[in-house]
């Protein structure tokens, strides 16, 4: 006897499995924008802290070349004996020191420049103009965040766990069996007949199985609703957070706008006097080396500060231009 069977779920499964592939599908494609924002602002940030760290670089290369100059003065002063070794050493403690933060800013330079290199996955090297990096917009136009490749990830988790409710749901309808079987009869058969060996016999069988109510597909079926309610309840919170990011970037950017004009207007114009007053009362004698090194200190310290305050609102804008993506 040679028996073949063929179990087949209710027609309506199978077309509740190809929904759950295509809502899978879709998700698979939004995976794919939610990268490509994620890489376009990381791009951003990236080339921003680049420019960053080569104004830095030209800061300390200044302050390198002050340094060194007085150094040298220092040595001449202390040969002819109108300087002490305290100030000499202390000149070259300073320019040591801007030295190895000069090392340190370009290690961390040549990081950001292979990571930036390694982003735009190009076999030229390309590297940001320093001219963008003044480039200050101050207004920003706001649109609606629905459409952000998180959020509609977010949706599409909704639909991906309601299509496998259906399909879960699909399962309680009856499968279907059908079976075919091919045998032989050797003897007198039940007509009094004497059946041969070679003589064959074909049947055919059909069923429906149903299914038990009170089984595991039950447990299926309530975890897959409840798993619905979870990602429509993480979608809305994902919303609020989106949201609320966007608006404390908003609010951040706008405050950092006011302080760089503020800066431009008051702190920055005032560098160069600095400077070159404590250069020249420094070099006639007026004030002393403590008090022409706190001098330049903070001429760097405000350069420094102006450097930061751009490179947060660039950080701030491209956050918010990556949470209006769509």
């Amino acid at each position: 006897k040679l028996s073949l069977s063929q179990r087949y779920q209710f027609p309506t499964v199978y077309s509740k499995q190809q929904s759950l592939l295509t809502e899978e599908w879709n998700a698979s494609i939004v995976s794919k924008d939610v990268s490509i924002a994620q890489v376009k602002k990381t791009v951003s940030d990236v080339f921003y802290t680049i420019l960053i760290l080569k104004r830095k670089e030209r800061i300390l290369l200044e302050a390198d070349s002050i340094y060194s100059e007085y150094v040298r003065i220092s040595r001449v002063r202390l040969e002819k004996g109108e300087s002490n070794i305290l100030e000499n050493s202390f000149h070259e403690i300073e320019k040591g020191s801007i030295h190895m933060q000069l090392q340190e800013l370009r290690n961390a330079l040549h990081v950001y420049e292979v990571q930036f290199h390694l982003l735009l996955n190009t076999i030229d090297s390309y590297m940001p103009a320093s001219a963008e990096l003044e480039d200050i917009n101050t207004s920003l136009i706001i649109n609606d965040i629905t459409n952000h490749p998180l959020l509609r990830q977010g949706r599409q988790s909704i639909e991906i766990a309601k299509a496998q409710y259906a399909l879960e749901q699909s399962r309680f309808l009856p499968d279907l069996l059908i079976g075919i079987s091919n045998h032989s009869i050797q003897g007198v058969g039940a007509d009094d007949v004497l059946y041969p060996a070679s003589r064959r016999f074909n049947s055919l069988s059909i069923g429906i199985g149903i299914p038990h109510p009170f089984g595991a597909q039950t447990a299926k079926i309530e975890a897959s609703e409840t798993a619905v309610k979870i990602t429509e309840a993480e979608y809305q919170f994902q919303l609020k957070s989106v949201y609320a990011e966007l608006q404390s970037a908003i609010v951040r950017r706008d405050s950092v706008l006011s302080m760089i004009h503020s800066w431009k207007q008051n702190q920055v114009p005032i560098i160069e006097r600095v400077r070159n007053a404590a250069n020249a009362q420094y070099i006639s004698g007026e004030i002393t080396y403590l008090e022409w090194t706190m001098s330049m200190q903070q001429t760097m310290t405000i350069q420094i500060q102006y450097l930061q305050l751009l490179q947060t609102y660039h950080e701030l804008t491209n956050t918010i231009i990556y949470l209006q993506q769509q």
